[in-house]
């Protein structure tokens, strides 16, 4: 019987083949966004593009890092192609937004974009630091069937 609560299959399991078309997928759209940045869709913006290219990549270590390192739960089909999509339109098409497709011109840094690049690091640290807190409280044997309800969660 298949333990699947909220969309999500709960059950440990490798699942490599999914794990590796996800990160195929996820490469595709990386390499995509690079070349965006390199000419390849006229943008006006190339110095925000580059950091939102930026961006992309560190979400895509990342992704990599929980796939194959923090993740001890099967990956359904469902969610390899669900998740890629939604990656693809945020990576993507806010590259083309933040580049400046629809504006036409560069818009001048201001602090606004300082608090952005701030909560983004904030929150990539956030989110990963605990998912590492987590992995290490759950390999300690004394934890086993225990609910991790310590560190950043």
């Amino acid at each position: 019987m298949q333990d699947n609560q909220g969309g999500i299959n709960r059950q440990h399991n490798s699942s490599l083949k999914q794990k590796i078309v996800f990160i195929t997928l996820h490469t595709f759209i990386i390499i995509i966004s690079l070349y965006i940045v390199l000419e390849g869709v006229e943008i006006y913006d190339k110095q925000r593009a580059w950091i939102l290219f930026g961006f992309s990549f560190i979400y895509f270590l990342r992704h990599i890092t929980t796939l194959f390192y923090l993740l001890q739960r099967q990956v359904d089909w469902g969610e390899v192609f669900g998740l890629s999509s939604f990656f693809g339109l945020f990576e993507i098409g806010l590259l083309l937004l933040g580049a400046g497709i629809f504006h036409q011109h560069a818009i001048e840094f201001d602090w606004t974009d300082s608090i952005a690049i701030i909560l983004f690091f904030l929150g990539s640290y956030l989110n990963t630091y605990s998912e590492l807190q987590r992995k290490w409280w759950k390999n300690d044997l004394k934890n086993k069937g225990k609910i991790y309800t310590k560190g950043l969660f």
